[in-house]
């Protein structure tokens, strides 16, 4: 859980040093191996998108409206994983050196960081490699900047066969696939025949394409909170976002003059719906695109993650993006006359005279735009690369830095199981924490979730008085190792539902996010994890070592009248102890109305755990607040986090 503000380094000593970050380790591609593939299909097929997708009207229409799939080839679970081994193989190619993969990277929104992509044998392409975020979603449903492509079936074929990119036959790409000896399960399971055909190659690409969804941003997630009683967009989106907005919006603002962004980059998905000539150059004689200097436009989708920009991407930064669209415009003959003044076609290149404030809210807006999901998720990565991370690397503290102040605890107990703990506020400010274990499938957690009341804290507690009752469930997808989508339904109306993106806080020692076999280096990792006094059954503790020198520390318990309380401290570590200031926090609503600046903290007191061995720990605490004074507890191991061997 990530503290708040006031928990920075002058109160908890935590800041954001402790934090490990992650850089990406280089995928090796195992040359001729069989893909890494789950024991059960993930899913592809019929994802259930967002209301703000479906439900729109006018320039903030129905994406779905839009879709291009043909009827003859839906997405289907067998098919989009076909397509994903075949987007990843470099079989495509004629040297067996690049696959569609090299030039549409899932970290760069599946677009390619340099200006032109590198072909085969060293050559370079003739235009910038397109961002494929929500390719399904364009009516036109013609493909390449210039359009050449009719449908994404005949697009997908075409790098294959072009003597720059991949220069690869056909026919001996069908005897290759044959020769590897795993595809003809894959296109069995996808068609149901072992036929390996260049039709069906086309399909499960298509179908993979497709799936390639941009849905779960920062701006989706306001439209979602929107959707469920929030103000607006102001309680996800900041103001310099919102600003940016305004300014990207189709329709009028009171306080701000539109630019009108959205008239061309439509819906809730910020898509094109047309070729245009937007005015780069006044002279188009070198690329005419598909005809007067014309071009598509990709989806707006995760644009921060894939400069450089334009069809030739002659931009590198979105500033240099938006001050061409402040200042730069050309009058080129056949300049889209949404560009032009007052949208006559005879008047002159449109100037929008942003101020620095503005420019920098429109990129900020954009930058919402990007879903870590769809550039982090398993089911859209290399099958070729090292075999995915086993769940217990997501143990470990999580928060959703729009709700700063409460947070989740996961606890990977094997490759089935988790325990979850939030720990938050109720609708008044109280603090409240639920616990629930979950079950595992794929990178998806759920779990029924139960609160607890009862016993008084101290001497007095008995573990009779506890009374459970249901609060509803969580579904926790696990994107990445720092990033996840939190949907949550209440049975108790108070809490109601919503969603929320957490990201990770600290990852346990040893635990190294690109690398989970690496060994703990820490000598008192196998301390993390869930402990409880068995005399006190109905309260805990949560440890998360951080490293030899300091750790997390969660207690969550009761107070003197049996309501629900929690303390977080961080704790330093000294021989086989550690001892933490813990604090308590309140003022925040639950819900889309949390205002991280209505957390009050104070002082709660001292905790010191001593250790005698991995399975048993004294507790001696000490506190100044009403009601909790002093006392001694026993507690033992209730589980080890996977992969942290108690020896």
């Amino acid at each position: 859980m990530k503290p708040p503000k006031s928990f920075g380094p002058g109160i908890l000593g935590l800041g954001f040093a402790l934090l490990i970050s992650f850089s990406a380790s280089a995928q090796q591609q195992m040359d001729f191996a069989a893909p890494q593939l789950p024991a059960s299909l993930y899913q592809y097929a019929d994802i259930e998108l967002p209301a703000h997708f479906t439900n729109g009207t006018g320039n903030n229409g129905s994406v779905t409206a839009l879709d291009n799939t043909p009827a003859d080839n839906p997405i289907t679970n067998a098919g989009a994983t076909l397509g994903r081994v075949l987007f990843y193989d470099k079989r495509l190619s004629a040297n067996d050196s690049v696959a569609c993969a090299s030039c549409h990277q899932q970290a760069h929104g599946f677009s390619d960081p340099e200006v032109l992509s590198t072909g085969f044998d060293g050559g370079l392409t003739g235009r910038h490699s397109m961002g494929l975020s929500n390719a399904r979603f364009y009516a036109r449903g013609h493909f390449f900047w210039d359009e050449r492509a009719a449908t994404l079936e005949e697009q997908v074929l075409m790098p294959i066969q072009d003597p720059v990119e991949m220069n690869q036959d056909l026919d001996e790409l069908i005897s290759e696939l044959e020769q590897a000896g795993f595809y003809q399960n894959l296109f069995e399971t996808a068609f149901g025949n072992e036929s390996i055909t260049t039709d069906r190659i086309s399909r499960a690409l298509s179908q993979f394409v497709r799936s390639l969804l941009s849905y779960q941003s920062k701006f989706d997630l306001a439209m979602a909170n929107r959707n469920i009683g929030a103000p607006g967009l102001r309680g996800t989106l900041n103001e310099q976002e919102l600003l940016g907005h305004s300014l990207f919006s189709a329709t009028q603002n009171p306080n701000v003059d539109s630019l009108g962004c959205g008239g061309c980059h439509s819906t809730a998905a910020q898509l094109s719906n047309n070729i245009e000539n937007n005015g780069l150059d006044q002279n188009t004689d070198a690329d005419q695109g598909a005809g007067d200097g014309r071009f598509k436009a990709p989806s707006l989708r995760d644009i921060a993650n894939r400069p450089p920009y334009m069809h030739d991407g002659r931009f590198q930064t979105l500033e240099e993006v938006v001050e061409f669209y402040n200042s730069g415009i050309q009058d080129h003959p056949q300049l889209s006359p949404r560009l032009r003044e007052g949208g006559n076609p005879q008047g002159a290149p449109v100037r929008f005279n942003m101020s620095d404030e503005e420019k920098a809210g429109l990129v900020a807006f954009l930058k919402t735009l990007t879903d870590p999901f769809l550039l982090n998720d398993i089911r859209f990565s290399d099958p070729f690369s090292e075999p995915v991370a086993s769940l217990d690397v997501f143990s470990g503290s999580w928060y959703d830095p729009a709700h700063d102040g409460e947070g989740w605890m996961v606890e990977v107990l094997d490759d089935e199981q988790a325990v979850i703990y939030w720990f938050s506020y109720d609708q008044n400010g109280k603090q409240v924490w639920m616990l629930g274990v979950a079950e595992r499938d794929g990178n998806n957690l759920t779990a029924d979730m139960n609160m607890t009341s009862g016993p008084k804290f101290g001497e007095s507690f008995d573990p009779a008085d506890a009374v459970q009752e249901p609060w509803g469930t969580i579904s926790l997808q696990i994107n990445g190792c720092d990033s996840a989508v939190l949907d949550y339904a209440s049975v108790k109306p108070e809490f109601g539902s919503g969603r929320l993106q957490p990201e990770r806080l600290v990852s346990l020692d040893g635990l190294d996010c690109q690398q989970p076999s690496k060994p703990a280096s820490s000598a008192f990792s196998a301390w993390s994890g869930s402990w409880y006094d068995p005399l006190h059954d109905g309260e805990g503790w949560i440890i998360e070592v951080m490293d030899d020198t300091s750790a997390l520390v969660y207690w969550f318990t009761y107070d003197q009248h049996g309501e629900q309380i929690w303390m977080l401290g961080v704790a330093g570590l000294n021989g086989n102890s550690l001892k933490a200031d813990m604090q308590m926090a309140s003022g925040p609503g639950f819900g889309a109305g949390f205002d991280p600046t209505d957390v009050v903290l104070y002082d709660w007191g001292s905790l010191e755990i001593t250790f005698d061995g991995c399975n048993s720990a004294s507790i001696s605490y000490s506190s100044a607040a009403d009601g909790y004074g002093t006392g001694n507890l026993q507690p033992g191991r209730l589980t080890s986090l996977a992969g942290l061997s108690c020896e």
